[in-house]
């Protein structure tokens, strides 16, 4: 089993690869994730490095329920709102609200060699554990592991080159009438 020390000595990529596949370390979250299910995949990471670290729960509550309707985070006693936009960018938003609560605790970073794919990799430590793998293993924490910035969307990708740009729809349809498609 690799552990975060043996990624940080060696910052091979086997040891990288071996720990993104470890679900009781780094959680994966995919552009498409339910916003409900990240806090479920982190609670899971959370309990398996801390176990008794509080419960992080998601309920979704609806036009009917007490407060706004939405997406609330609780940790501990910590209730928190989720400013949902209904946009991909809301996999961003529900990560940097779950790094919210859990400071000033715990800290959730990002993978950084996950960047790459659509699905990207988080591990959530308490702040302490962090600071101690940046003692032992200085740069190479903030090399392969990120702080989450609010500014930074790593679930938004480049504009499609102009080449690969949907064509319009009157763009597309042919000047012919209906009666002449075999011309």
């Amino acid at each position: 089993m690799t552990t975060l020390d043996d990624v940080l000595r060696t910052e091979s990529p086997e040891h990288i690869e071996a720990l993104l596949d470890d679900a009781d370390v780094v959680f994966l979250v995919d552009w498409r994730e339910l916003d409900d299910a990240i806090a479920e995949l982190c609670n899971h990471c959370l309990h398996a490095s801390h176990p008794g670290a509080p419960e992080l729960t998601a309920e979704l509550v609806d036009v009917g329920g007490d407060g706004e309707p939405g997406l609330y985070h609780r940790f501990g006693t910590r209730r928190a709102r989720v400013p949902l936009a209904g946009a991909p960018s809301d996999r961003h938003a529900t990560l940097v609200a779950i790094h919210a609560i859990l400071a000033p605790e715990y800290e959730l970073r990002m993978c950084t060699d996950s960047l790459a794919s659509d699905t990207i990799g988080f591990v959530a430590l308490s702040a302490e554990r962090w600071r101690e793998l940046e003692g032992e293993h200085g740069e190479a924490v903030g090399r392969l592991f990120h702080l989450l910035d609010p500014a930074d969307d790593p679930f938004a990708g480049e504009p499609a080159p102009a080449a690969a740009q949907p064509v319009p729809v009157a763009a597309r349809v042919s000047k012919k009438p209906w009666w002449a498609f075999w011309r």
